[in-house]
């Protein structure tokens, strides 16, 4: 980007004081929102690298494939950032031949991401581009870079690293930032009381954030001698379907009435439509890439050359998309504004026919035409020389028929294998056989008992025990 931010940032005290410890810090910036778990995984990875980093999240919801909306809320937030590495993630060219870089600012900070003019306006407000390198060690990688999430797998590990002290040179070689990608971001015109600019950024209010800052616009109506009113054009103020209305400069909201549109540097000094307690997009029906032109109230405009005529809108395809341009009529939803009418010098009187030179045209004579030369007479062509002969053909005789080749004879089939005897089954072991109790006769039971009686009383012993 050719243009240079000039407003001053001051750091405050505190954030200069000294102190014993020296923690790692990492910003982050994307396009991922909140639901995917994606800007958890970068804060993950940075923290597997740098444990004892400080990660500030300054907006995950940009819109996506947005490349200047993510820029101009870096350019808004990198100032009051503490010096650290700042990763920024809108890469709609992620997986191809784009590349990733890491740029080192005159303040010292580090801007880590894809080369597609996100992180330009932000290191211009640090100071300026120092150095330029291209992240092309695979060391300080992931193991595995997918072609979808270099955020995870190629930003977020370089920012941990360059936190940590490693040398940027380290990361891969270096790169004229003359050769890095510039960003699409319309330059604003000045003009003899009357600034040229576009709608570059919607915020979550409505208000329209312009690409001038509020400085050029100062610039612009420094000979106006304005008194705060001011015109304001949604397009090309030459154009007579363009609407133009009268507009305050006001240093705060509620400057104006409630719902009364007002025009304000922002906290960030830029240029910025409002209204009070409303949306300055809904009412003055403006979007990004809309061209807006702001002159002092009650003044002419001076009338430019085709050749200086400003050209501050975004790309064709911005226009293809739907926003305002000078070629379309604008209609604001509400609050109908007073047609500019058509200035005078627009009138355009048609020119006259020239008329032929009668005295040329009786001098002039169409010169003779000159006769064409006789074609020379073609040469014959030489005759074609004859065929030669065929080669006579051999007769056929059943020597000189081939003889087909023998079959070899099939290999016999080997003998199969015996199959080997089954193993025979056990026998079933013999169940034991219970010993009937043995009974003793009275003799018997008088021998063994060891006690001699007479018959009688070894029968009745028997029978008791017995019990026959």
């Amino acid at each position: 980007m050719a243009r240079h931010f000039t407003r001053t940032i001051t750091t405050p005290a505190a954030a200069r004081m000294s102190r014993d410890w020296n923690r790692p810090l990492v910003s982050l910036l994307t396009d991922f929102g909140s639901r995917d778990p994606s800007a958890g995984i970068m804060r993950g990875v940075v923290l597997g690298i740098a444990p004892e980093a400080l990660i500030v999240d300054i907006s995950h919801d940009v819109d996506d494939y947005a490349v200047a909306d993510g820029a101009l809320l870096l350019w808004c937030a990198l100032p009051y950032m503490p010096i650290g590495s700042h990763v920024a993630v809108v890469d709609p060219g992620v997986g191809t031949e784009r590349r990733g870089v890491a740029l080192e600012t005159a303040r010292g900070d580090y801007l880590i991401g894809p080369d597609n003019g996100l992180l330009i306006p932000g290191a211009t407000r640090l100071g300026g581009i120092v150095r330029a390198h291209l992240l092309e060690n695979t060391a300080y990688r992931l193991p595995v870079v997918s072609s979808s999430f270099h955020g995870r797998d190629l930003f977020a590990p370089a920012a941990a690293h360059l936190a940590l002290g490693v040398p940027l040179e380290v990361l891969g070689p270096p790169l004229d930032p003359m050769e890095l990608v510039a960003l699409d971001w319309p330059e604003p015109w000045i003009g003899d009381g009357e600034l040229a600019t576009s709608v570059i950024y919607v915020d979550t209010f409505g208000n329209v954030k312009l690409s001038a800052l509020a400085a050029e616009l100062e610039e612009a109506l420094v000979s106006a001698g304005s008194a705060g009113r001011l015109e304001l054009f949604a397009g090309h103020p030459d154009l007579p379907a363009t609407s133009s209305r009268e507009i305050t400069w006001s240093n705060t909201f509620g400057g104006v009435p409630v719902g009364e549109p007002l025009i304000m540097s922002d906290s960030y000094g830029r240029l910025c439509l409002a209204v009070n307690q409303g949306s300055a997009a809904e009412l003055l029906g403006l979007r990004a890439g809309s061209e807006v032109w702001v002159r002092a109230g009650g003044q002419a405009r001076t009338l430019v050359a085709s050749g200086e005529a400003p050209t501050v809108s975004f790309t064709a395809d911005v226009r293809e998309a739907g926003a305002p341009s000078v070629d379309e009529a604008f209609t604001p939803p509400s609050a109908p504004w007073d047609v500019a009418p058509e200035p005078t010098w627009m009138a355009r009187t048609p020119l006259p026919e020239p008329q032929p030179d009668a005295a040329r045209e009786a001098e002039w004579s169409p010169e003779p035409a000159p006769e064409p030369e006789p074609e020379p007479a073609p040469e014959p062509e030489p005759a074609p020389e004859p065929d030669p002969p065929p080669e006579p053909v051999p007769e056929w005789s059943p020597e000189s028929e081939p003889q087909p080749e023998p079959e070899p004879e099939p290999e016999p089939a080997p003998e199969p294998e015996p199959e080997p005897e089954p193993e025979p089954a056990p026998e079933p072991r013999p169940k034991p056989m219970r010993r009937p109790p043995a009974k003793l006769e009275p003799v018997q039971w008088q021998r063994e008992s060891g006690v001699k009686k007479t018959e009688e009383e070894a029968r009745a012993a028997w029978k008791a025990i017995s019990g026959e």
